[in-house]
């Protein structure tokens, strides 16, 4: 079997934010999911230290591909039903920081996904996948399987204008009432301006910060955010009078389940 082709199950429609996937189309494309490579992190510590170094590791990185995928702005719920290796052994772990693997949609980010493509693709994902370390013994993950949710967004953008006016002022949107979302304009100082958001953050897919002409003048981000809250510090060398706030928001949404199989994985 060629390792690095895998044909999936198929596509199942899921409801999100009240609009699904008609159940008449049986015509979807489906998405095809390959391991890239595969990577070890092995490490003895001979003496008793403090080390913050990675827990022994196995990572796959593995790639979406489908057409399918040029909308999907977010994926979450990340589970690997079953990773083991050719002798048997469960390579399964609880890793709190793999990507995707919480409840919350995470934004897909593909200009840093593919930094260093000239051309970046939009119908390809790429993740990697922690699991735990076989033993030297063991020469390929026999099985692994599991799914990933993904998230396409209908997105309809707020435009934010006058900004020193509306410094430490709540932002007025519809737009973000019907998302359940509240958003301020903090402090603006003479190189940066602060935002606040609360409630349904997940629904802000992109914030910029542009001159009259729609040219980016953003200089730096400076972020935090949590499942119901997020913080923004954009920088600035210049703030004219014109400048304004686009803020994605999505309207409304699709969501797809992506399971995937890969077998006869060779190991470092």
């Amino acid at each position: 079997m060629n390792p690095t082709l895998v044909g999936l199950t198929g596509l199942l429609p899921v409801l999100s934010l009240g609009l699904a996937f008609p159940p008449e189309d049986t015509e979807r494309p489906e998405v095809a999911v390959r391991a890239l490579q595969i990577e070890e992190t092995r490490r003895v510590k001979l003496q008793d230290f403090e080390s913050h170094d990675l827990d022994p590791q196995t990572k796959v990185l593995i790639e979406f591909q489908g057409v399918e995928l040029n909308d999907v702005t977010h994926w979450y719920g990340l589970q690997i039903d079953e990773a083991t290796d050719d002798q048997g052994n469960d390579l399964t772990i609880d890793y709190f920081a793999q990507d995707a693997n919480g409840d919350t949609p995470e934004t897909i980010d593909r200009d840093h996904m593919w930094f260093f493509e000239d051309d970046k693709p939009t119908d390809r994902l790429k993740l990697d996948l922690v699991l735990g370390l076989a033993p030297r013994s063991a020469t390929e993950i026999a099985m692994l399987r599991g799914s990933l949710k993904m998230q396409s967004a209908t997105l309809e953008a707020i435009s934010v204008t006058d900004l020193r006016e509306k410094a430490n002022s709540p932002i007025e949107s519809p737009l973000l009432e019907a998302a359940s979302v509240e958003g301020k304009i903090g402090d603006i100082d003479d190189s940066s301006i602060e935002l606040e958001f609360s409630g349904s953050v997940g629904a802000i897919s992109e914030i910029r910060l542009v001159d009259g002409q729609g040219e980016d003048i953003a200089w730096g981000t400076s972020s935090s955010s949590s499942d119901s809250s997020k913080w923004l510090s954009i920088g600035f060398q210049d703030l004219p009078a014109n400048a304004r706030l686009e803020i994605d928001v999505a309207t409304s949404s699709e969501e797809i389940t992506v399971p995937f199989r890969l077998e006869s994985l060779q190991l470092p």
